[in-house]
């Protein structure tokens, strides 16, 4: 590429290390733990059988003063309200409520609800014609509350809201979770802020809404069913008054606390609880997408990162992207950097030493082992890990092939290497997963063999558990990685890792993506098989592509080295303050400025 008479040269891709101090890791850690703490009590909601009950919504609240009067103009409107989702977080009774606050106000609504029963949200709402929608129809979204966090796609996110809008106005309802903390409930709201920039799309916070009542109700007896752990009645009711608010346009306050549910049982909801939580909608105003950007673009607990030398000159390769590994090469007691060319069957050893000042590292030297996997490289093969498999105390070579196959390179003396073979299947089958791109053994369920953690083009994150022993491995199918129900997904090139970043003693994982974004999930307790946090941003991702062809990161200067596109994750403690370090390599390309631009050529690269 040439701009004005000056050019810019493309070099490969390279490697960036951030590390972490003792004091910003424990900020970052109390940041990420701090869960919302809620009580679970007993529900203190009161039914009432009546007479007033079986006359059905209109008769329960006759006579009430919040009836709309005649010849207000919202008593003659009429809309439908289809609500669009599987609401999570609800104790079954949201529609009924809501019906009858329209009711109550003398306003004319139909409301239709539309479960999604597994289908994406596009498919679901077909069911609502477009060439049929009225000009006070409306569509509330009830999303997976989990959705936004554990699958990271937002183009799919905002390819979803950007075509509802365009058939009508469209609310969206931030539903709370028990597996949310207070920085995982921030992200999602990033997350769905980002994915409908630019769309009329409105989200009502449900989650600010129920803390600010849990605020109001404090020490009043019904404060325990305002809970962030289990859906009741209580919630149900704020859930109806926040949704009434904004669909409506008025104020919730005055709204009955008398509701028919069924023919023979209604709701009574205890006056003093009834005006907690309408003031408490009314106190959270529904906020149109933003497309906030985040705060941060890499995670507090990191300092801000380097990019890795040798020999004076940046570590890369010269393929579509970089693996990097840390091992104890030479048995020193120094870990070494090992760089590795994606699919491109090679990997460079870089000799690092302790200095006064740090570390430095020697230039590259080639890694002799590759020449026997030679007869896979058409496939195009990636050195994925250096790891003890078979327990022997020498360090043996994960490969992973283009058709997804894993293959082992086992090392029965140090500095020497058997010729590669395919890790197998219970039945004896090459284990395999079609367009994998990543792969990385790790004892998971801590029983004394190692499983295999993999990463596939779309995003998705498997695991292949293996029954068998050091020795003989038997892998099962793989398996996608679930949590809370969700396949957990990145945007595309997921490259995962397992690591102990918070140091508990429970495998964490660390996944790259093709967006330069890295996640942390943490390792919950369990027994057995391990389960996982949703998953917490240490690294934003990249701002797009530029006509440079560089990434960019806030605050950056243009042609300054930062963790670029496809990033793939290494942790080690690299600087023995016992807390794990990240390094990255990516699908970036070292630009090099041969002289200064003008104004105008700066103006034209942002």
């Amino acid at each position: 590429m040439r701009l004005g008479g000056g050019s810019i040269g493309l070099k490969a891709c390279q490697c960036v290390a951030v590390s972490r101090t003792p004091d910003a890791s424990q900020r970052g850690l109390r940041r990420v733990l701090g869960c919302v703490l809620v009580c679970a009590l007993s529900l203190v909601v009161g039914w009432k059988r009546s007479a007033q009950a079986m006359q059905g919504p209109a008769a329960a609240v006759a006579g009430s003063e919040t009836a709309a009067p005649k010849g207000d103009p919202a008593a003659s409107a009429s809309r439908r309200v289809f609500l669009l989702g599987d609401n999570a977080f609800s104790a079954g009774s949201v529609t009924k409520i809501l019906q009858s606050f329209f009711a109550a106000r003398g306003e004319a609504a139909e409301l239709r609800e539309i479960p999604l029963k597994g289908k994406p949200l596009l498919e679901a709402a077909e069911a609502v014609k477009p060439e049929d929608v009225g000009p006070q129809d409306a569509l509330v979204v009830f999303d997976h509350p989990l959705r936004p966090v554990v699958q990271r796609l937002p183009d799919q996110t905002a390819n979803d809201l950007a075509t509802l809008s365009e058939w009508l106005p469209v609310r969206y309802v931030l539903l709370p979770s028990p597996l949310l903390n207070d920085a995982l409930y921030r992200e999602r709201r990033l997350a769905v802020e980002a994915a409908a920039r630019g769309t009329p799309t409105i989200y009502l916070p449900l989650v600010s809404a129920l803390k600010q009542a849990q605020s109001q109700a404090a020490g009043r007896p019904w404060q325990s069913d305002l809970s962030f752990d289990r859906a009741t009645l209580l919630t149900d009711y704020l859930t109806a008054c926040l949704l009434y608010a904004s669909l409506s346009g008025r104020s919730p306050q005055g709204l009955p606390a008398d509701i028919p549910l069924d023919e023979k049982t209604s709701l009574h909801v205890a006056p003093d609880a009834a005006e907690v939580l309408q003031r408490a909608a009314e106190a959270t105003p529904a906020a149109g997408l933003r497309g906030e950007s985040p705060d941060f673009d890499y995670d507090p607990g990191l300092q801000s990162p380097m990019q890795v030398f040798a020999a004076g000159s940046p570590v890369a390769v010269s393929t579509e992207g970089l693996q990097p590994h840390i091992v104890d090469w030479n048995g020193d007691g120094v870990h070494d950097l090992v760089a590795a060319g994606v699919k491109a069957g090679c990997a460079d050893i870089f000799l690092v030493q302790k200095t006064a000042e740090g570390f430095t590292a020697a230039a590259g030297i080639p890694l002799d082992a590759c020449r026997l996997w030679a007869d896979l490289q058409p496939q195009g093969v990636t050195v994925s890990q250096f790891l003890d498999w078979d327990g022997n105390g020498t360090t043996d070579i994960l490969l992973l092939t283009g058709r997804g196959e894993v293959w082992l390179a086992a090392s029965p003396k140090a500095g020497e290497w058997a010729a590669p073979r395919a890790l197998s299947g219970a039945k004896g089958e090459p284990l395999r997963l079609a367009y994998a791109v990543s792969a990385w053994g790790a004892d998971l369920d801590q029983d004394g063999d190692a499983d295999l953690l993999l990463g596939d083009e779309a995003g998705q994150v498997w695991i292949a558990w293996n029954g068998g022993t050091g020795a003989e491995e038997a892998f099962e199918e793989p398996q996608a990685v679930s949590i809370g129900g969700l396949d957990l997904m990145v945007d595309r090139d997921a490259a995962a890792a397992a690591a102990d970043w918070d140091c508990d003693s429970r495998p964490d994982l660390i996944l790259g993506s093709h967006s330069g974004a890295v996640y942390w999930c943490r390792g919950l307790k369990s027994e057995g098989r391990p389960s996982w946090a949703p998953p917490l941003t240490l690294i934003e991702p990249c701002c797009q592509e530029n006509p440079a062809g560089t990434p960019q990161r806030p605050g950056a200067p243009l042609w300054a080295p930062v963790p670029g596109w496809s990033s793939r994750p290494a942790v080690v403690d690299w600087n023995g303050d016992h807390w794990p370090d990240l390094f990255l390599g990516d699908s970036n390309r070292k630009v090099v400025k041969y002289r200064e631009l003008t104004a105008e050529e700066e103006a034209d690269l942002k």
